[in-house]
């Protein structure tokens, strides 16, 4: 299953902090997803817009490999499908997708 069958607010998402808490919405919206009002929550608020904005690809990558896996065909280094993962990995640890 991939994130195309599944219903949320338009990516990516974003945060805005201030000194009491932290707001998460679209990033083309005015609305609100979530308030965060935590000790933590600059940077609770960040992990989950790098989570949420990372996941797609994450997946895609992953059903990317599997297929490859899946068809019997070596995946090598460089390719396209191992690019691709770690391109997904670094979006998710924070990094921008290459």
């Amino acid at each position: 299953m991939t994130t195309a069958n599944m219903t949320h607010s338009p990516l990516p998402w974003v945060s805005k902090t201030d000194a009491n808490q932290s707001r998460i919405s679209p990033a083309w919206g005015q609305f609100r997803l979530a308030t965060l009002e935590s000790d933590n929550h600059q940077n609770d608020a960040a992990f989950i817009c790098t989570a949420v904005n990372s996941h797609q690809a994450l997946v895609e990558a992953l059903e990317q490999l599997f297929e490859f896996w899946d068809n019997g065909t070596p995946v090598r280094p460089g390719s396209f499908a191992i690019e691709t993962a770690r391109a997904a990995l670094a979006l998710a640890k924070g990094g921008n997708k290459a």
